[in-house]
């Protein structure tokens, strides 16, 4: 064990040996705290004398769990540690075996899983004698949501005027009757009882507080409300707690994660010690240079500048292209340069980073033009995707009159009421009329009064064909795309998917900023040549080699790290995202947030995306129009925020040169719009009905300083935070 601990810096070490009750260790990125964490035990078990089976570590992932776990077992040198090293799920379904008949539940309960939740919902919905648009993935969405609130069903949504509103409460209770008749429990019940019974049952709360003598918990920072209160309630007065988390590494906050619970715990535990791991591993002096300057501008944190224990000063080469192909390209050229130069160097050294999944598209394009080869991890390539194929097809219907396999695709997207039945008998009618089955539904539809769904649809085919094949009409393809799936549904069928509608509408704006872009660099391309390069790339995307590029999103690479990162779409409201972006202050003509936790959250994503790199990284970003922001690219904040000694920047021959400036960004807010603001809010009391101007009628339930949360009656709104400052709200009869 001595040499063991010879091997941790002082930083480690002092943590790892500290004999105080409550130690809180920002661990800062690459900074080992998997190493400290497994030390930790170790040391306790071999040093302190600790009983393994009265030490409990918690992480977030079996992956995690079990890496720890390894490490212990080799510090010690035994086969089976009986230290409990676990997820919280697994120590909450560990806990329920023991003590689920307090709640009502046998030993044997089963736990469900997202699938068996939606079958069972479905079942409900079923029921129902009225029709109920919500599927069963938004249900299953809500029900979680409200559980990770600590929601029962009837709190809120039952005392609503609105039906949409009580019938989802309604779906919640009967989803949770039908849990309890058999037994189950799904993901989000195994830490709700668990809390609820520690809880509730005093004699049950001391047994397990009796059980452990140190609790530590990793990644501490991702920790939400549930989870925290789990902790305390596992807690004595003599509990040891050893917690390490990094607050500049908080980029889940939209899965309940809490940076405050970091930032607080010395506040929950008294006289905590403190230890900052500020010697990185894995990455340059340049490369934490650059991460530094970007997270000090975060005031929600703990100081820290990261300390590079290996050197190197290349530095951070930052690239204004004049389009997403030439940024794609750029990316292409800087990678097989740096093989040229050092024939050690694999694909796998590389990964590409992005904000959104649907950045990925155009980056694809310019690797499979160059003939490198690269995998998407932990999604699904681009031209793969469920949207993007359908977007396709429905332009594929416009160049062909026997285009089957697109036909049959997109002629339930949305859904249309058309059955097997139904499609049978059209190919029966076309082949006897000796017809393509495009060309005989373009007939028969267009020519006959003919009324239905599928009329309709045909129609508007016809209508957007007639379009692009009028050589005396020149059509902008991106925008024609958009047109034509609005008015076919498609786009309304996406906004409806309250779940990842928004993410999969992103992914179409961004192949419209493909077309577009297309057709900006050969102004006589036709639809029909752009379907056939999409179609060479959509045959290459099950492309499989071990030797690849990664490409991925920035929350995707979390906890990974590679020698070469590219953060591609470094510009203003793609990173940070567009989403938040609202309102402009007049006295500093900067793009605003909603406030300010969201510029911060963003900023700590782009400080994650910059430590994933070991020796260099390159940022890049692209001036053209996209569709997915609405707006022509700008250099995003997060590049004029890293100090310009250590960024060099590397425009396009044909672009200007970014000079190192704060940029001044347009108004996005109109005087008119900004005229509803006021210094004065009104009062308001949960309860009350009230009009918004654009939004309709709703009902407040819930009151702050600044801002209230209003239920409008329009399910497809649901339920919004509005400021109090705004005067586009006003009483109902007022």
């Amino acid at each position: 064990m001595d040499e063991l601990l010879k091997k941790l810096n002082k930083d480690q070490y002092d943590a790892v040996v500290s004999n105080s009750q409550y130690i809180r260790v920002i661990a800062g990125a690459g900074s080992g705290k998997t190493r400290v964490l497994a030390t930790r035990i170790a040391y306790l078990i071999d040093n302190i004398g600790a009983v393994s089976k009265r030490i409990l570590a918690i992480t977030f992932t079996n992956k995690a769990a079990n890496e720890m776990r390894k490490r212990v077992e080799e510090y010690l040198k035994i086969d089976n540690c009986a230290a409990h090293i676990s997820t919280y799920h697994s120590f909450c379904a560990r806990f329920l075996r023991e003590e689920a008949y307090q709640v009502g539940y046998p030993r044997n309960f089963t736990i469900i899983d997202e699938e068996d939740q939606e079958r069972i919902i479905k079942k409900i919905i079923k029921t129902y004698d009225e029709k109920i648009t919500l599927t069963p993935k938004n249900i299953r969405n809500y029900i979680s949501a409200q559980k990770n609130r600590g929601l029962a069903p009837m709190v809120n949504e039952q005392l609503s005027p609105y039906n949409a509103y009580r019938l989802k409460a309604e779906i919640y209770e009967a989803y949770q009757n039908q849990l309890l008749d058999n037994h189950y429990f799904d993901f989000d019940d195994l830490l709700i009882y668990t809390v609820h019974i520690l809880r509730t049952d005093e004699k049950t709360r001391k047994k397990w507080q009796e059980r452990f003598d140190y609790i530590l918990i990793d990644e501490f920072q991702d920790t939400n409300d549930i989870q925290y209160e789990l902790l305390k309630l596992l807690c004595n007065k003599l509990t040891s707690v050893f917690v390490v988390g990094d607050p500049d590494q908080t980029i889940y906050t939209w899965r309940g994660a809490d940076i405050n619970i970091i930032m607080d715990f010395p506040k929950d535990f008294k006289k905590t010690f403190d230890y900052v791991l500020k010697e990185n591993y894995r990455s340059t002096t340049t490369i934490l240079d650059c991460a530094n300057a970007l997270i000090s501008h975060n005031k929600n944190r703990v100081p820290k500048d990261l300390v590079a224990f290996k050197g190197g000063h290349d530095r951070i080469l930052c690239y204004g292209a004049d389009s997403i192909d030439s940024e794609g390209n750029w990316i292409c050229q800087c990678i097989e340069d740096i093989r040229k130069r050092d024939e050690t160097v694999n694909y796998r050294d590389f990964a590409i980073l992005y904000r959104s999944n649907y950045y990925s598209g155009g980056l694809e394009k310019s690797l499979i033009n160059k003939n490198i080869p690269y995998n998407i991890y932990g999604g699904v390539k681009f031209f793969a995707r469920k949207e993007i194929k359908d977007a396709i097809c429905h332009l594929r219907l416009l160049i062909s009159d026997d285009d089957y396999v697109a036909l049959e695709r997109i002629i339930n997207e949305p859904r249309r009421g058309i059955g097997p039945k139904t499609i049978d008998g059209l190919y029966s009618e076309a082949s006897k009329e000796e017809k393509p089955i495009v060309r005989y539904l373009l007939d028969r539809f267009t020519i006959s009064k003919e009324s239905g769904k599928l009329a309709d649809f045909i129609k508007i085919i016809a209508e957007f064909r007639d379009r692009i094949l009028d050589p005396n009409h020149h059509e902008n393809y991106g925008s024609f795309l958009m047109d034509l799936l609005d008015k076919v549904g498609y786009t309304q069928m996406l906004l409806d998917d309250k779940e990842d509608g928004e993410d999969r509408l992103d992914n179409i704006k961004e192949l419209s900023t493909y077309l577009f872009n297309a057709q900006r660099i050969n102004p006589d391309v036709t639809l029909y040549e752009i379907m056939q390069e999409v179609t060479l790339y959509t045959s290459q995307d099950e492309i499989v080699d071990k030797d690849a590029v990664t490409l991925m999103t920035v929350h995707t690479a979390k906890g990974l790290e590679y020698p070469y990162v590219f953060v591609a779409g470094m510009a203003e409201a793609v990173f940070p995202n567009a989403r938040s972006i609202t309102e402009v202050d007049e006295d500093e003509p900067m793009l605003h947030y909603k406030n300010n936790d969201k510029l911060e959250e963003e900023r700590r994503l782009a400080y994650v995306a910059f430590t994933r790199a070991m020796d260099r990284l390159y940022l890049s970003f692209n001036q053209s129009y996209n569709y997915a922001t609405g707006d022509s690219g700008r250099p995003s904040r997060f590049i004029t925020e890293i100090d310009r000694k250590i960024t060099r920047y590397r425009p396009a021959n044909t672009e200007r040169s970014y000079p190192y400036r704060r940029p001044i960004f347009p108004t996005r807010v109109s005087n008119e719009a900004r005229s509803t603001l006021s210094a004065n809010p009104t009062d308001y009391r949960p309860g009350e009905v009230v009009i918004h101007n654009t939004f309709g009628e709703g009902i407040v339930i819930e009151v702050t300083d600044s801002s209230l949360r209003i239920a409008f009656k329009d399910i497809d709104i649901g339920v919004k935070t509005i400021s109090r400052k705004f005067t586009g709200i006003k009483k109902k009869g007022a």
